[in-house]
Protein backbone atom coordinates (compact mmCIF):
# COMPACT_ATOMS: atom_id res chain seq x y z
CA UNK A 1 0.00 0.00 0.00
CA UNK A 2 2.98 2.08 0.40
CA UNK A 3 1.99 5.54 -1.36
CA UNK A 4 -1.34 4.33 -2.53
CA UNK A 5 -4.28 7.56 -1.96
CA UNK A 6 -4.72 6.13 1.44
CA UNK A 7 -1.09 7.07 2.26
CA UNK A 8 -0.89 9.77 0.64
CA UNK A 9 -4.33 11.30 2.64
CA UNK A 10 -2.33 10.69 6.11
CA UNK A 11 0.74 12.29 4.27
CA UNK A 12 -1.26 15.35 3.70
CA UNK A 13 -3.19 14.97 7.11
CA UNK A 14 0.47 15.29 8.84
CA UNK A 15 1.73 18.02 6.55
CA UNK A 16 -1.19 20.12 7.47
CA UNK A 17 -0.32 19.64 10.51
CA UNK A 18 3.45 20.16 10.96
CA UNK A 19 3.93 22.50 8.12
CA UNK A 20 0.91 24.95 9.12
CA UNK A 21 2.54 29.08 8.26
CA UNK A 22 5.17 27.58 7.17
CA UNK A 23 7.89 29.29 5.50
CA UNK A 24 10.91 27.86 2.69
CA UNK A 25 14.22 28.23 4.67
CA UNK A 26 16.39 25.78 2.31
CA UNK A 27 15.80 24.13 -1.10
CA UNK A 28 18.37 21.52 -2.37
CA UNK A 29 18.66 18.67 -4.67
CA UNK A 30 21.17 16.28 -3.68
CA UNK A 31 20.34 13.43 -6.63
CA UNK A 32 19.35 14.39 -9.97
CA UNK A 33 15.68 12.77 -9.40
CA UNK A 34 15.50 14.11 -5.25
CA UNK A 35 14.83 17.59 -3.77
CA UNK A 36 14.88 18.48 -0.07
CA UNK A 37 13.17 21.47 1.28
CA UNK A 38 13.57 22.85 5.07
CA UNK A 39 10.71 24.76 6.54
CA UNK A 40 10.65 27.47 9.22
CA UNK A 41 8.01 26.06 11.40
CA UNK A 42 6.19 27.16 14.79
CA UNK A 43 8.45 24.30 16.36
CA UNK A 44 11.59 24.64 14.55
CA UNK A 45 13.01 23.23 11.05
CA UNK A 46 11.05 20.82 9.59
CA UNK A 47 12.24 19.26 6.18
CA UNK A 48 10.31 17.67 3.17
CA UNK A 49 12.14 14.83 1.10
CA UNK A 50 10.52 14.32 -2.54
CA UNK A 51 11.65 11.91 -5.02
CA UNK A 52 10.05 11.24 -8.26
CA UNK A 53 13.01 8.17 -9.07
CA UNK A 54 10.62 6.11 -11.39
CA UNK A 55 12.11 3.04 -9.27
CA UNK A 56 11.26 4.42 -5.80
CA UNK A 57 9.28 7.50 -5.55
CA UNK A 58 8.69 8.87 -2.01
CA UNK A 59 7.70 11.57 -0.03
CA UNK A 60 7.74 12.11 3.95
CA UNK A 61 9.34 14.42 6.62
CA UNK A 62 12.05 13.50 8.11
CA UNK A 63 15.54 14.69 10.52
CA UNK A 64 17.80 13.66 8.37
CA UNK A 65 19.47 16.72 6.16
CA UNK A 66 21.30 15.66 3.02
CA UNK A 67 24.02 17.20 1.54
CA UNK A 68 24.21 19.86 -1.16
CA UNK A 69 26.10 19.52 -4.40
CA UNK A 70 28.19 21.80 -5.01
CA UNK A 71 26.06 22.94 -8.41
CA UNK A 72 22.76 23.39 -7.56
CA UNK A 73 20.76 21.31 -10.69
CA UNK A 74 18.50 23.85 -12.80
CA UNK A 75 14.86 22.47 -11.39
CA UNK A 76 16.56 23.76 -7.70
CA UNK A 77 17.70 26.91 -9.17
CA UNK A 78 14.15 27.56 -10.36
CA UNK A 79 12.37 26.37 -6.93
CA UNK A 80 14.62 28.75 -5.91
CA UNK A 81 13.64 31.67 -7.67
CA UNK A 82 9.34 31.42 -7.69
CA UNK A 83 8.95 29.35 -3.49
CA UNK A 84 12.40 30.33 -1.92
CA UNK A 85 11.51 32.17 1.17
CA UNK A 86 7.99 31.95 0.26
CA UNK A 87 4.89 30.68 2.94
CA UNK A 88 3.50 27.59 2.48
CA UNK A 89 -0.48 28.32 2.03
CA UNK A 90 -1.66 25.01 1.25
CA UNK A 91 -1.28 21.16 1.02
CA UNK A 92 -4.14 19.36 -0.70
CA UNK A 93 -5.02 16.21 -2.54
CA UNK A 94 -6.97 15.88 -5.73
CA UNK A 95 -9.58 13.29 -5.44
CA UNK A 96 -8.13 11.13 -3.45
CA UNK A 97 -5.15 10.00 -5.86
CA UNK A 98 -1.31 9.58 -5.44
CA UNK A 99 -1.21 13.46 -6.10
CA UNK A 100 -0.26 16.20 -3.59
CA UNK A 101 -0.15 19.76 -4.37
CA UNK A 102 2.01 22.23 -2.32
CA UNK A 103 0.57 25.92 -3.01
CA UNK A 104 3.19 28.89 -1.81
CA UNK A 105 3.36 32.33 -1.71
CA UNK A 106 5.04 34.40 -4.45
CA UNK A 107 6.35 37.86 -5.08
CA UNK A 108 6.12 38.49 -8.58
CA UNK A 109 9.58 40.90 -10.30
CA UNK A 110 7.02 44.08 -9.57
CA UNK A 111 6.40 43.04 -6.37
CA UNK A 112 3.23 42.07 -6.72
CA UNK A 113 1.51 39.10 -4.96
CA UNK A 114 0.96 35.90 -6.29
CA UNK A 115 1.00 31.85 -6.14
CA UNK A 116 3.05 29.24 -7.40
CA UNK A 117 2.18 25.39 -6.88
CA UNK A 118 4.30 22.26 -6.44
CA UNK A 119 2.87 19.35 -7.99
CA UNK A 120 4.05 15.90 -6.62
CA UNK A 121 3.08 13.16 -8.36
CA UNK A 122 3.74 9.94 -6.56
CA UNK A 123 2.75 7.35 -9.62
CA UNK A 124 5.01 4.38 -10.04
CA UNK A 125 7.41 4.92 -13.11
CA UNK A 126 5.13 8.40 -13.86
CA UNK A 127 6.79 10.06 -10.95
CA UNK A 128 7.33 13.79 -11.20
CA UNK A 129 7.66 16.80 -9.30
CA UNK A 130 5.78 19.98 -11.56
CA UNK A 131 6.26 23.77 -10.59
CA UNK A 132 2.54 25.24 -11.95
CA UNK A 133 2.35 28.67 -11.85
CA UNK A 134 -1.05 30.41 -10.85
CA UNK A 135 -2.02 30.44 -14.19
CA UNK A 136 -2.28 26.23 -14.93
CA UNK A 137 0.87 26.85 -16.70
CA UNK A 138 4.15 24.58 -16.11
CA UNK A 139 7.23 26.66 -14.89
CA UNK A 140 9.34 23.13 -14.71
CA UNK A 141 9.86 19.66 -13.91
CA UNK A 142 12.31 17.55 -12.32
CA UNK A 143 11.52 15.26 -14.93
CA UNK A 144 10.69 16.94 -18.30
CA UNK A 145 8.57 15.07 -20.51
CA UNK A 146 8.74 15.52 -24.14
CA UNK A 147 5.76 14.26 -27.37
CA UNK A 148 8.56 11.88 -28.30
CA UNK A 149 8.15 10.60 -24.85
CA UNK A 150 4.22 10.58 -24.21
CA UNK A 151 1.97 11.31 -27.25
CA UNK A 152 -1.04 12.41 -24.17
CA UNK A 153 0.74 14.24 -22.29
CA UNK A 154 3.68 16.37 -22.11
CA UNK A 155 5.11 18.02 -19.22
CA UNK A 156 7.54 21.08 -20.41
CA UNK A 157 7.81 24.43 -19.43
CA UNK A 158 4.86 26.67 -21.31
CA UNK A 159 2.19 23.80 -21.47
CA UNK A 160 -1.22 23.42 -19.55
CA UNK A 161 -0.83 21.37 -16.46
CA UNK A 162 -3.69 18.80 -16.24
CA UNK A 163 -4.46 16.01 -14.67
CA UNK A 164 -3.52 12.57 -16.23
CA UNK A 165 -6.33 10.65 -17.61
CA UNK A 166 -6.67 8.06 -14.98
CA UNK A 167 -7.98 10.09 -12.67
CA UNK A 168 -11.48 9.70 -14.13
CA UNK A 169 -12.57 7.46 -11.22
CA UNK A 170 -14.41 8.20 -8.46
CA UNK A 171 -13.36 9.77 -5.29
CA UNK A 172 -14.47 7.07 -2.54
CA UNK A 173 -15.06 9.54 0.10
CA UNK A 174 -18.30 10.95 -1.71
CA UNK A 175 -20.15 7.13 -2.87
CA UNK A 176 -23.20 6.38 -1.10
CA UNK A 177 -24.72 3.10 -1.11
CA UNK A 178 -26.81 3.15 -4.40
CA UNK A 179 -24.24 4.45 -6.41
CA UNK A 180 -22.13 1.70 -4.69
CA UNK A 181 -23.95 -0.90 -5.65
CA UNK A 182 -25.03 -0.03 -8.62
CA UNK A 183 -21.48 -0.02 -9.24
CA UNK A 184 -20.34 -3.71 -8.08
CA UNK A 185 -23.16 -5.32 -9.51
CA UNK A 186 -22.65 -3.94 -13.28
CA UNK A 187 -19.28 -4.44 -13.07
CA UNK A 188 -18.04 -7.13 -15.82
CA UNK A 189 -15.15 -8.52 -13.41
CA UNK A 190 -14.26 -9.40 -10.15
CA UNK A 191 -15.57 -7.80 -7.09
CA UNK A 192 -11.30 -7.40 -6.62
CA UNK A 193 -11.17 -5.39 -10.17
CA UNK A 194 -14.60 -3.65 -9.08
CA UNK A 195 -13.00 -1.93 -6.57
CA UNK A 196 -9.71 -1.10 -8.07
CA UNK A 197 -10.49 0.07 -11.13
CA UNK A 198 -13.82 2.20 -9.84
CA UNK A 199 -12.51 4.15 -6.94
CA UNK A 200 -9.70 6.17 -6.91
CA UNK A 201 -6.62 6.28 -4.20
CA UNK A 202 -7.29 2.15 -3.78
CA UNK A 203 -4.16 0.19 -4.20
CA UNK A 204 -4.11 -3.75 -5.11
CA UNK A 205 -3.71 -4.09 -1.67
CA UNK A 206 -6.38 -2.00 -0.10
CA UNK A 207 -9.10 -3.70 -2.61
CA UNK A 208 -7.77 -7.02 -1.02
CA UNK A 209 -8.33 -6.09 2.67
CA UNK A 210 -11.67 -4.66 2.10
CA UNK A 211 -12.85 -7.96 0.08
CA UNK A 212 -11.14 -9.86 3.72
CA UNK A 213 -12.73 -7.77 6.02
CA UNK A 214 -16.18 -8.23 4.14
CA UNK A 215 -15.71 -11.89 4.08
CA UNK A 216 -15.33 -11.97 0.50
CA UNK A 217 -13.22 -14.29 -2.12
CA UNK A 218 -11.69 -11.33 -4.06
CA UNK A 219 -12.21 -13.42 -7.15
CA UNK A 220 -15.73 -13.70 -6.78
CA UNK A 221 -17.42 -12.56 -9.90
CA UNK A 222 -19.08 -9.05 -8.95
CA UNK A 223 -22.47 -9.69 -10.80
CA UNK A 224 -22.70 -12.85 -9.01
CA UNK A 225 -22.80 -10.97 -5.36
CA UNK A 226 -26.14 -11.40 -3.58
CA UNK A 227 -27.85 -8.35 -1.59
CA UNK A 228 -25.90 -9.20 1.51
CA UNK A 229 -22.77 -9.78 0.20
CA UNK A 230 -23.06 -6.26 -1.59
CA UNK A 231 -24.28 -4.91 1.88
CA UNK A 232 -21.28 -6.20 3.57
CA UNK A 233 -18.91 -5.04 1.08
CA UNK A 234 -20.14 -1.25 1.40
CA UNK A 235 -19.76 -1.71 4.99
CA UNK A 236 -16.09 -2.58 5.08
CA UNK A 237 -15.97 -0.09 2.43
CA UNK A 238 -17.46 2.61 4.47
CA UNK A 239 -15.23 1.66 7.58
CA UNK A 240 -12.16 1.94 5.70
CA UNK A 241 -13.05 5.27 4.10
CA UNK A 242 -14.50 6.41 7.32
CA UNK A 243 -10.74 6.65 8.84
CA UNK A 244 -9.52 8.39 6.02
CA UNK A 245 -12.39 11.14 6.42
CA UNK A 246 -11.49 11.12 9.88
CA UNK A 247 -7.61 10.97 10.00
CA UNK A 248 -7.53 8.21 12.10
CA UNK A 249 -4.31 6.56 10.68
CA UNK A 250 -2.45 3.89 12.05
CA UNK A 251 0.65 4.17 10.27
CA UNK A 252 2.73 0.52 10.14
CA UNK A 253 4.70 -1.58 8.25
CA UNK A 254 3.50 -5.09 7.84
CA UNK A 255 6.93 -8.02 7.79
CA UNK A 256 6.68 -11.36 6.72
CA UNK A 257 9.56 -13.19 8.08
CA UNK A 258 11.12 -10.42 9.83
CA UNK A 259 11.59 -8.77 5.93
CA UNK A 260 9.13 -5.27 5.38
CA UNK A 261 6.55 -6.21 2.92
CA UNK A 262 4.45 -3.16 2.70
CA UNK A 263 3.91 0.25 4.44
CA UNK A 264 0.49 1.24 5.32
CA UNK A 265 -1.39 4.44 6.70
CA UNK A 266 -4.31 1.66 8.04
CA UNK A 267 -3.84 -2.05 9.63
CA UNK A 268 -4.44 -4.61 7.17
CA UNK A 269 -6.65 -6.94 8.68
CA UNK A 270 -4.95 -9.93 7.00
CA UNK A 271 -1.70 -9.52 9.45
CA UNK A 272 -1.28 -10.85 12.65
CA UNK A 273 0.01 -9.00 15.46
CA UNK A 274 3.47 -9.66 15.45
CA UNK A 275 4.12 -9.12 11.88
CA UNK A 276 3.06 -5.07 12.42
CA UNK A 277 5.46 -2.41 13.99
CA UNK A 278 3.45 0.84 14.53
CA UNK A 279 4.73 4.29 14.53
CA UNK A 280 3.67 7.92 15.78
CA UNK A 281 3.26 8.82 12.10
CA UNK A 282 3.19 7.98 8.34
CA UNK A 283 6.55 9.78 7.58
CA UNK A 284 8.59 7.63 10.11
CA UNK A 285 6.88 4.86 9.07
CA UNK A 286 8.07 5.20 5.03
CA UNK A 287 11.37 6.87 5.90
CA UNK A 288 12.27 3.07 7.56
CA UNK A 289 10.32 1.12 5.51
CA UNK A 290 12.09 2.97 2.05
CA UNK A 291 15.58 2.36 4.10
CA UNK A 292 15.28 -1.19 4.73
CA UNK A 293 14.23 -1.92 1.27
CA UNK A 294 16.94 0.39 -0.21
CA UNK A 295 19.16 -1.29 1.94
CA UNK A 296 17.77 -4.96 0.87
CA UNK A 297 18.51 -3.29 -2.92
CA UNK A 298 22.06 -2.18 -2.20
CA UNK A 299 22.84 -5.63 -1.37
CA UNK A 300 21.46 -7.45 -3.94
CA UNK A 301 23.07 -4.93 -6.19
CA UNK A 302 26.44 -5.47 -4.62
CA UNK A 303 26.46 -9.01 -4.71
CA UNK A 304 25.72 -8.95 -8.10
CA UNK A 305 29.86 -9.55 -8.95
CA UNK A 306 29.59 -13.13 -6.78
CA UNK A 307 26.50 -14.55 -7.82
CA UNK A 308 28.06 -14.15 -11.21
CA UNK A 309 31.07 -15.83 -10.06
CA UNK A 310 29.44 -18.23 -8.32
CA UNK A 311 26.56 -19.26 -11.05
CA UNK A 312 29.15 -19.51 -13.35
CA UNK A 313 31.38 -22.20 -11.10
CA UNK A 314 28.07 -23.54 -10.20
CA UNK A 315 27.25 -24.03 -14.56
CA UNK A 316 30.31 -25.37 -14.90
CA UNK A 317 30.18 -28.07 -12.08
CA UNK A 318 27.15 -29.07 -13.21
CA UNK A 319 28.23 -29.83 -17.28
CA UNK A 320 31.35 -31.44 -16.11
CA UNK A 321 28.81 -33.63 -13.68
CA UNK A 322 26.80 -34.59 -16.78
CA UNK A 323 30.11 -35.21 -19.29
CA UNK A 324 31.55 -37.81 -16.12
CA UNK A 325 28.13 -39.53 -15.80
CA UNK A 326 28.03 -39.93 -19.64
CA UNK A 327 31.21 -41.31 -19.42
CA UNK A 328 31.04 -43.47 -16.47
CA UNK A 329 27.93 -44.71 -17.92
CA UNK A 330 29.84 -45.90 -20.98
CA UNK A 331 31.99 -48.27 -18.90
CA UNK A 332 28.80 -49.94 -17.89
CA UNK A 333 29.50 -52.94 -19.83
CA UNK A 334 33.68 -53.39 -18.76
CA UNK A 335 32.19 -56.55 -16.61
CA UNK A 336 30.74 -58.31 -20.35
CA UNK A 337 34.92 -58.16 -21.30
CA UNK A 338 35.91 -59.78 -18.30
CA UNK A 339 33.29 -62.42 -18.94
CA UNK A 340 34.55 -62.72 -22.47
CA UNK A 341 38.04 -63.08 -21.09
CA UNK A 342 37.07 -65.66 -18.87
CA UNK A 343 34.88 -67.78 -21.59
CA UNK A 344 37.87 -67.74 -24.21
CA UNK A 345 39.84 -69.20 -21.57
CA UNK A 346 37.35 -71.99 -20.38
CA UNK A 347 36.54 -72.49 -24.11
CA UNK A 348 39.67 -72.67 -25.82
CA UNK A 349 39.84 -76.24 -26.79
CA UNK A 350 37.01 -75.39 -28.77
CA UNK A 351 38.91 -72.30 -30.76
CA UNK A 352 41.01 -73.26 -34.05
CA UNK A 353 43.19 -71.11 -35.72
CA UNK A 354 41.89 -68.94 -37.54
CA UNK A 355 38.74 -68.33 -35.83
CA UNK A 356 36.81 -65.56 -35.91
CA UNK A 357 34.32 -66.51 -33.72
CA UNK A 358 33.62 -68.27 -30.63
CA UNK A 359 30.18 -69.61 -29.66
CA UNK A 360 29.82 -70.84 -26.49
CA UNK A 361 26.83 -71.18 -23.21
CA UNK A 362 27.97 -67.99 -20.60
CA UNK A 363 28.39 -69.51 -17.00
CA UNK A 364 27.12 -66.28 -15.66
CA UNK A 365 23.10 -65.97 -17.26
CA UNK A 366 22.73 -69.93 -19.16
CA UNK A 367 22.22 -68.22 -22.48
CA UNK A 368 24.67 -68.91 -25.60
CA UNK A 369 27.15 -65.94 -26.17
CA UNK A 370 29.31 -65.59 -29.66
CA UNK A 371 32.07 -63.62 -29.02
CA UNK A 372 34.72 -61.84 -31.90
CA UNK A 373 37.54 -63.51 -31.91
CA UNK A 374 40.94 -62.30 -33.80
CA UNK A 375 41.97 -64.88 -36.26
CA UNK A 376 45.44 -64.10 -36.13
CA UNK A 377 45.95 -64.07 -32.56
CA UNK A 378 46.06 -66.80 -30.41
CA UNK A 379 42.90 -68.32 -27.80
CA UNK A 380 45.27 -66.84 -24.83
CA UNK A 381 45.76 -63.46 -26.84
CA UNK A 382 42.29 -62.78 -27.58
CA UNK A 383 41.13 -63.03 -23.96
CA UNK A 384 44.29 -61.46 -22.82
CA UNK A 385 42.78 -58.63 -25.11
CA UNK A 386 39.42 -58.49 -23.49
CA UNK A 387 41.18 -58.59 -20.02
CA UNK A 388 42.97 -55.44 -21.16
CA UNK A 389 39.91 -54.13 -22.52
CA UNK A 390 37.91 -54.90 -18.76
CA UNK A 391 41.17 -53.47 -16.60
CA UNK A 392 41.08 -50.22 -18.81
CA UNK A 393 37.13 -49.82 -18.23
CA UNK A 394 37.70 -50.54 -14.59
CA UNK A 395 40.41 -47.88 -13.63
CA UNK A 396 38.14 -45.40 -15.91
CA UNK A 397 35.41 -46.52 -13.74
CA UNK A 398 36.77 -45.84 -10.36
CA UNK A 399 38.22 -42.36 -11.64
CA UNK A 400 35.22 -41.01 -12.87
CA UNK A 401 33.19 -42.00 -9.67
CA UNK A 402 35.98 -40.23 -7.84
CA UNK A 403 35.37 -37.31 -9.93
CA UNK A 404 31.84 -37.38 -9.89
CA UNK A 405 32.66 -37.41 -6.33
CA UNK A 406 34.70 -34.57 -6.00
CA UNK A 407 32.45 -32.82 -8.53
CA UNK A 408 28.79 -33.44 -6.76
CA UNK A 409 30.65 -32.32 -3.56
CA UNK A 410 31.55 -28.55 -5.79
CA UNK A 411 28.34 -28.23 -6.79
CA UNK A 412 26.62 -28.46 -3.49
CA UNK A 413 29.25 -26.60 -2.08
CA UNK A 414 28.42 -23.77 -4.71
CA UNK A 415 24.81 -24.27 -4.23
CA UNK A 416 25.32 -23.65 -0.42
CA UNK A 417 27.54 -20.04 -1.15
CA UNK A 418 24.46 -19.14 -3.16
CA UNK A 419 22.22 -20.15 -0.42
CA UNK A 420 24.27 -17.54 1.94
CA UNK A 421 24.60 -15.16 -0.56
CA UNK A 422 20.39 -14.93 -1.15
CA UNK A 423 20.50 -14.11 3.47
CA UNK A 424 23.02 -11.58 3.22
CA UNK A 425 22.18 -8.43 4.77
CA UNK A 426 25.15 -5.79 4.89
CA UNK A 427 28.76 -5.42 3.84
CA UNK A 428 30.53 -7.57 6.54
CA UNK A 429 27.91 -10.61 5.46
CA UNK A 430 29.17 -10.05 2.24
CA UNK A 431 33.03 -9.64 2.94
CA UNK A 432 32.58 -13.09 5.14
CA UNK A 433 31.15 -14.37 2.01
CA UNK A 434 33.64 -13.19 -0.55
CA UNK A 435 36.51 -14.24 2.47
CA UNK A 436 35.23 -17.65 2.19
CA UNK A 437 35.05 -18.11 -1.73
CA UNK A 438 38.60 -16.38 -1.93
CA UNK A 439 40.12 -19.13 0.24
CA UNK A 440 38.43 -22.18 -1.35
CA UNK A 441 40.03 -20.42 -4.68
CA UNK A 442 36.80 -18.94 -6.28
CA UNK A 443 37.61 -15.73 -5.81
CA UNK A 444 40.67 -13.51 -6.10
CA UNK A 445 41.72 -12.29 -2.99
CA UNK A 446 41.15 -8.17 -1.98
CA UNK A 447 43.58 -6.50 -0.32
CA UNK A 448 41.96 -3.26 1.35
CA UNK A 449 42.65 -1.61 4.66
CA UNK A 450 39.04 -0.97 5.09
CA UNK A 451 37.65 -3.36 7.57
CA UNK A 452 34.14 -3.73 8.10
CA UNK A 453 32.16 -5.28 11.17
CA UNK A 454 32.74 -8.64 11.44
CA UNK A 455 29.70 -10.75 10.58
CA UNK A 456 28.62 -13.12 13.07
CA UNK A 457 25.62 -15.77 13.22
CA UNK A 458 22.06 -14.71 13.54
CA UNK A 459 20.29 -15.34 16.96
CA UNK A 460 16.95 -15.91 17.92
CA UNK A 461 15.21 -15.98 20.94
CA UNK A 462 12.34 -18.97 20.65
CA UNK A 463 9.19 -18.66 22.11
CA UNK A 464 9.98 -20.85 25.10
CA UNK A 465 12.87 -18.44 25.63
CA UNK A 466 15.68 -20.93 24.04
CA UNK A 467 18.99 -20.02 22.23
CA UNK A 468 18.78 -20.62 18.08
CA UNK A 469 21.90 -19.84 16.42
CA UNK A 470 22.03 -19.75 12.18
CA UNK A 471 25.01 -19.32 10.00
CA UNK A 472 25.08 -17.02 7.39
CA UNK A 473 27.71 -18.96 5.29
CA UNK A 474 29.71 -21.70 5.25
CA UNK A 475 32.28 -21.03 7.77
CA UNK A 476 29.72 -19.87 10.76
CA UNK A 477 28.23 -23.08 9.63
CA UNK A 478 31.33 -25.12 10.96
CA UNK A 479 31.67 -22.77 13.72
CA UNK A 480 28.42 -22.90 15.09
CA UNK A 481 28.12 -27.03 14.67
CA UNK A 482 31.58 -27.99 15.79
CA UNK A 483 32.29 -25.20 18.09
CA UNK A 484 29.19 -23.45 19.98
CA UNK A 485 27.33 -26.15 19.90
CA UNK A 486 27.73 -28.93 22.48
CA UNK A 487 26.98 -32.94 22.04
CA UNK A 488 23.71 -32.90 23.61
CA UNK A 489 22.67 -29.70 21.56
CA UNK A 490 19.76 -29.84 18.63
CA UNK A 491 21.43 -29.52 14.75
CA UNK A 492 18.45 -28.46 12.34
CA UNK A 493 19.60 -28.87 8.38
CA UNK A 494 16.73 -28.53 5.37
CA UNK A 495 16.36 -32.38 3.75
CA UNK A 496 18.92 -32.61 0.78
CA UNK A 497 18.81 -29.35 -0.23
CA UNK A 498 21.97 -26.41 0.46
CA UNK A 499 20.92 -24.26 3.75
CA UNK A 500 21.95 -22.53 7.14
CA UNK A 501 23.37 -25.03 9.66
CA UNK A 502 20.60 -24.21 12.53
CA UNK A 503 21.43 -24.78 15.90
CA UNK A 504 19.50 -24.96 19.36
CA UNK A 505 21.10 -24.55 22.56
CA UNK A 506 18.98 -26.98 24.93
CA UNK A 507 21.01 -26.11 28.43
CA UNK A 508 21.08 -29.91 28.72
CA UNK A 509 17.60 -30.48 29.10
CA UNK A 510 16.12 -34.04 27.67
CA UNK A 511 12.95 -32.56 27.84
CA UNK A 512 11.91 -29.57 25.24
CA UNK A 513 9.04 -28.59 24.12
CA UNK A 514 7.45 -29.52 20.86
CA UNK A 515 7.16 -26.29 19.90
CA UNK A 516 10.92 -25.50 19.83
CA UNK A 517 11.36 -28.40 17.20
CA UNK A 518 8.65 -26.49 15.15
CA UNK A 519 9.94 -23.30 15.33
CA UNK A 520 13.85 -24.05 14.74
CA UNK A 521 12.53 -26.64 11.77
CA UNK A 522 11.26 -23.61 10.22
CA UNK A 523 14.04 -21.44 11.01
CA UNK A 524 15.90 -24.22 8.75
CA UNK A 525 13.67 -24.28 5.99
CA UNK A 526 13.43 -20.67 6.12
CA UNK A 527 17.39 -20.19 5.23
CA UNK A 528 17.48 -22.92 2.39
CA UNK A 529 16.70 -23.09 -0.68
CA UNK A 530 13.27 -24.12 -0.06
CA UNK A 531 12.34 -21.10 1.34
CA UNK A 532 9.52 -19.91 -1.54
CA UNK A 533 8.08 -23.46 -0.51
CA UNK A 534 4.52 -24.20 1.02
CA UNK A 535 6.78 -26.76 3.20
CA UNK A 536 9.86 -27.84 3.52
CA UNK A 537 11.44 -31.44 4.94
CA UNK A 538 14.33 -31.04 7.21
CA UNK A 539 16.45 -33.37 9.37
CA UNK A 540 16.91 -32.71 12.91
CA UNK A 541 19.62 -34.80 15.45
CA UNK A 542 21.92 -34.51 18.01
CA UNK A 543 24.81 -32.56 17.96
CA UNK A 544 27.11 -35.03 18.39
CA UNK A 545 25.62 -37.18 15.43
CA UNK A 546 27.16 -34.97 12.92
CA UNK A 547 30.43 -35.67 11.37
CA UNK A 548 32.68 -33.67 9.16
CA UNK A 549 34.33 -35.98 6.19
CA UNK A 550 38.03 -35.23 5.79
CA UNK A 551 39.18 -32.86 3.34
CA UNK A 552 35.70 -31.94 2.51
CA UNK A 553 34.56 -27.96 1.63
CA UNK A 554 33.67 -25.80 4.74
CA UNK A 555 30.08 -26.51 5.89
CA UNK A 556 29.88 -30.24 4.52
CA UNK A 557 28.90 -32.33 6.91
CA UNK A 558 27.33 -36.01 7.32
CA UNK A 559 24.96 -38.13 9.61
CA UNK A 560 23.39 -41.64 9.17
CA UNK A 561 20.75 -40.97 12.51
CA UNK A 562 18.07 -38.65 12.26
CA UNK A 563 14.61 -37.39 13.02
CA UNK A 564 12.59 -35.56 10.09
CA UNK A 565 9.63 -33.17 10.50
CA UNK A 566 7.72 -31.34 7.35
CA UNK A 567 7.22 -27.57 8.35
CA UNK A 568 6.71 -23.85 6.69
CA UNK A 569 9.55 -21.88 6.16
CA UNK A 570 9.01 -19.21 8.54
CA UNK A 571 10.78 -16.92 11.44
CA UNK A 572 8.09 -15.02 12.59
CA UNK A 573 7.58 -16.95 16.07
CA UNK A 574 11.13 -16.12 17.23
CA UNK A 575 12.46 -13.07 18.70
CA UNK A 576 15.81 -11.51 16.63
CA UNK A 577 18.88 -10.43 19.23
CA UNK A 578 20.81 -8.34 18.06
Amino acid sequence: MALDGITIAALVHQFKADLDDAYVEKIIQPESELIQISFKTHSGTKRLSLSANASLPYLYETETAMQAPLKAPSFCMLLRKYIGKGRLLSVSQPSMERIIHFTFSHLTELKDQDSVTLVAEMMGKYSNLILVGSSGIILGAIRPVSGNISSLREVLPGREYFLPESLAKKNPLEENDQAFESVISQHPGSVFQALLSTYAGISPASAYDICYRAGLDDKLPSKDLSGDQVCSLYDAFCTYMDCVKNSRFDPCICYENNRPKDCCALIPATYSDHAIRLFPDISKALEQFYSERSSQTYIRQKSSDLRQIITTHLDRANRKYHIQKKQLDDTAAKDKFRIYGEMIQSYAYKINPGDTKLTAQSYETGESVTITLDPQKTAQKNAQKYFAKYAKMKRTSDALTEQIKETTQEAAYLESALCALSIASNDADLDALREELSTAGYVRKRHTKKKNKASKPMHYLSSDGYDIYVGKNNLQNEELTFKLAGGKDLWFHAKQMPGSHVIVLTRGESELPDRLYVEAASAAAYYSRGSSSAKVDVDYVRRKEVKKPAGSHPGYVIYHTNYSITVPPSVESLKLIE
